[in-house]
């Protein structure tokens, strides 16, 4: 029973097959040109294309089914069906992504549709299709392709004309990010997200909660202080922080990290505002691995932390400042007195050295007389009058002086 019901379906298949390959050589002898015929009869052509295509795909044979879906698109461009050409490119885009696993040449197809359905004027079935292949290319570890497809469909959701029936794109996006471990691009996507409601000035509990997000995925990379910066900046750019739920969130979470205060911080990750954050994201926060006692030390000092407070570079050392001269009588005089001077010592120069001091050093005369001589000088000079004050003055007369016999 399995052999004849085996055969039969070769035989449909056979069949099937056969009849497809007549279609599309019916469509190709429409689009043909000779001589009593000039011009392709496009309109004729593409139901043909259109049938032998859907057969093709159904039996399993993609490569003649993809060279129908073409030839259905150029018909329908030249017949200015644009949304119909649209629908063929994304039929290859889907063959070539679900069925031939190549995604790079999938995206040209896709893209190519996505451009026909703007120029249609049909966005949400762009940016629905859109969704749909970067969804798959994820789903296929195509991370790269996935990103980028989806990087294209922010352009189009980070406009006010489109962002209400678009927002929720964010969020799946957010998941893939969060889910593939792709932190650095969602924190990017964050951004890009506030910068967007700040500009518009709307939706400042939005703004709250990309700042949770972006904090959150700090804490989970590891970097503790950079978290604390950024829980910082949220502070400084929303009216009342000590309102919003989520920064008292995110500085909870932060406290009891740098505590090592698991059971608060379990407690925290229950409140009713991480069940508006992403999915993904409260999986991964529930998953993180409490910091030993040696990593909060760690985290209380930014030289030692995450790496991005880069430690201060090492104080350059002091130039040796030379000793000012003293040109004082009075210097002199002192470093006279500190000196203990052999007489032996103050030989002229050219003498012998004295008997037993072998380390004595031959010091000129000329040097300690003039010395002498300055402090002699010194010694010489009269002492400085006391300055007379201003009574003495007003006294003998001068300037302050006032005649008293006028009086």
């Amino acid at each position: 029973t399995w052999d004849l019901k085996y055969q039969m379906d070769i035989k449909k298949i056979q069949l099937t097959q056969k009849k497809a390959t007549d279609l599309m050589k019916s469509g190709e002898s429409s689009l043909n040109t000779h001589l009593f015929k000039w011009k392709p009869n496009y309109l004729e052509a593409s139901p043909k294309f259109m049938e032998a295509s859907s057969m093709f795909e159904n039996i399993g044979q993609y490569d003649p089914a993809i060279k129908c879906y073409e030839k259905l698109a150029l018909c329908y461009e030249k017949l200015d069906d644009l949304y119909g050409a649209a629908d063929a490119y994304q039929k290859i885009g889907f063959i070539f992504l679900n069925q031939k696993k190549d995604p790079k040449t999938a995206y040209s197809y896709l893209m190519k549709s996505v451009n026909l359905f703007k120029i249609h004027g049909n966005l949400l079935k762009a940016q629905d299709m859109m969704k749909k292949v970067g969804k798959k290319c994820f789903e296929q570890n195509h991370e790269d392709l996935g990103v980028q497809i989806y990087s294209a469909l922010m352009e189009e959701v980070f406009d006010e004309q489109y962002y209400g029936t678009g927002s929720e794109v964010i969020t799946e996006y957010l998941n893939f990010l969060i889910d593939k471990e792709r932190n650095s691009v969602a924190i990017d996507l964050y951004m890009k997200h506030i910068k967007y409601l700040q500009s518009v000035r709307k939706y400042e509990h939005l703004v709250c909660r990309a700042w949770l997000g972006i904090i959150c995925l700090h804490i989970i990379m590891g970097e503790h202080y950079i978290a604390e910066e950024k829980l910082s900046t949220f502070g400084s750019q929303i009216s009342k922080p000590m309102s919003s739920d989520e920064y008292l969130a995110a500085m909870g979470l932060l406290d009891n990290i740098t505590k090592g205060d698991e059971a608060n911080y379990s407690k925290i990750l229950k409140r009713p505002i991480f069940t508006q954050v992403e999915p993904a994201l409260l999986r991964k926060l529930k998953k993180f691995k409490m910091p030993g006692k040696e990593e909060i030390k760690k985290m209380a000092n930014p030289l030692f932390g995450s790496g991005v407070a880069k430690p201060k570079p090492k104080e350059e050392e002091k130039a040796a400042v030379p000793p000012k001269v003293n040109e004082g009588v009075e210097d002199v005089k002192e470093k006279i007195q500190d000196l203990t001077i052999d007489s032996a010592a103050v030989a002229p120069v050219g003498e012998q050295k004295s008997e037993g001091k072998e380390n004595s050093v031959d010091i000129p005369k000329e040097p300690v007389a003039e010395i002498k001589k300055i402090t002699e000088e010194k010694k010489e000079e009269p002492a400085a009058k006391p300055a007379e004050s201003a009574g003495d003055e007003n006294k003998y007369g001068g300037m302050f002086a006032q005649p008293l016999l006028s009086m």
